[in-house]
């Protein structure tokens, strides 16, 4: 699990929250914003998996 983390880190994974916020931006936020960043990357990955030609 710690891995995941590391490779967040190395890559500088942003997030879209009221602009870009970056990994370490996370463990500042409310249960409430998380769960809205959550949401969206769930809608994108769903997204992404549509079948089209």
């Amino acid at each position: 699990m710690d891995n995941i983390w590391i490779e967040a880190l190395k890559k500088k994974y942003r997030f879209e929250f009221k602009g870009l916020i970056n990994l370490e931006d996370l463990f500042d936020l409310r249960l409430v914003d998380l769960d809205y960043i959550y949401k969206n990357l769930k809608r994108d990955e769903n997204d992404l998996q549509v079948e089209s030609l």
